[in-house]
């Protein structure tokens, strides 16, 4: 398996780790091969993703809560290399997953919005085939 880095996050499942510089304290378990965030009302991020070693995608996304109990995250994510992956931005909202378009070919940029209700949030991008 190619090994796939993500800046901003840190790293879960069966791929290599991440370069994390995300909060100390706020990460969470991931599907296999994703890069997540525990995240909290009012949080920005930017994500690289590297595959081997070279960046092939990013992501950006902000994390709205309208009520007590509504969850609203909005952003884009953008692939950047013609590896065959495509960048993904996914998110466990309560108990309900939650999946953006797959950003592909090269050059593709999507815009996403998720929209559940509950806690916990976490947040993923990835790179997917």
């Amino acid at each position: 398996m190619a090994s796939i880095l993500a800046a901003g996050l840190v790293g879960f499942g069966s791929v290599s780790p991440a370069l994390a510089d995300g909060k100390p304290g706020t990460t969470a378990p991931a599907p296999a091969g994703g890069f997540g965030t525990l995240a909290l009302c009012g949080d920005t991020e930017d994500v690289n993703l590297y595959n081997g070693g070279i960046k092939a995608g990013e992501a950006h996304w902000t994390v709205g809560c309208p009520n007590s109990t509504a969850v609203k995250i909005t952003g884009w994510s953008e692939d950047h290399r013609a590896d065959g992956l495509c960048v993904q931005v996914y998110a466990l909202i309560g108990s309900t997953w939650h999946y953006g378009p797959r950003s592909c070919p090269n050059g593709d940029v999507d815009n996403f919005e998720l929209n559940g209700s509950g806690r916990p949030i976490e947040v993923y991008a990835r790179l997917i085939a």
